[in-house]
């Protein structure tokens, strides 16, 4: 008689299942979106219908910009019987679809619910559709409900800003700086539709900037105030980010030359 443990080792489905979807939604835990997606699609693999899977990526593949691939798995998700909440909401936003994502986060709170994300979502959409005393509104109602995820912008006076984009140039080595003195640099509330759907695929509502090439003249760099102070507790904090922001830019432009 053969020795039981003389049989090969392998792992049941609904083991792997069960392993691949806590690594995933612990690296949704420790804000590493894109490698939580990777877990949920290797799950997929395993099981297309898997809506616990869906739901995940429908929920962290717009948090870093994949948009697209989050209103895919969340379609899908609802398609088998699941339900995404205000994952749809966001995806749509993240891909540029604003007034879709505006319906389905108003849809999100029909009958009195109060989600935050949903609120969060319909600030965001908001913004980019110039409704702007709606949008401070919605994310106000973001921040009472979960005050540590939906924070309030940081407040910045309209004269303030040229001398906060001189710090952030500083930020930059001396090569970047010499790179963009001849840019145009311009200051924006919020990003257009039409702006943001230059790319593809489309930049989500949530970019710090975005570049433009006109055909004469010098790249047009457009820094995004709201986006610029969400979240930020100091100027220096927010000046980092429009560093980044800056050398993102040049990145790209390097990158990726017409």
């Amino acid at each position: 008689m053969k020795n039981p443990t003389d049989q090969p080792w392998f792992v049941g489905a609904a083991t792997a299942t069960a392993v691949l979807l806590d690594a995933a939604h612990r690296r949704v835990h420790e804000g590493e979106y894109a490698l939580a997606v990777a877990l949920a699609e290797e799950l997929l693999d395993l099981d297309p219908d898997n809506t616990d899977a869906l739901l995940l990526v429908a929920d962290a593949a717009p948090r870093y910009g994949h948009g697209e691939v989050g209103v895919l798995a969340a379609r899908s998700a609802a398609t088998l019987g699941a339900e995404p909440g205000a994952s749809l909401a966001a995806a749509l936003c993240a891909s540029g679809l604003a007034e879709e994502a505006l319906a389905e986060a108003d849809s999100c709170l029909l009958g009195g619910k109060d989600l935050p994300r949903a609120h969060a979502v319909r600030a965001l959409a908001l913004e980019v559709l110039g409704r702007i005393s709606e949008a401070d509104d919605a994310l106000a109602q973001a921040h009472t409900l979960l005050p540590a995820a939906y924070p309030l912008p940081l407040a910045v006076a309209d004269d303030e800003w040229d001398s906060l984009l001189l710090r952030a140039i500083s930020g930059l080595a001396r090569n970047e700086q010499a790179a963009i003195r001849h840019w145009q640099i311009e200051f924006h509330g919020s990003p257009r539709p039409d702006t943001l759907a230059r790319s593809s695929p489309p930049l989500p509502p949530s970019s710090l900037s975005s570049l433009l090439e006109p055909e004469e003249g010098p790249p047009v760099c457009l820094l995004y105030r709201r986006n610029l102070t969400r979240g930020c507790d100091s100027e220096e904090v927010m000046v980092e980010r429009m560093t980044g922001a800056l050398r993102d830019e040049l990145a790209w432009l390097t990158n990726f030359p017409d």
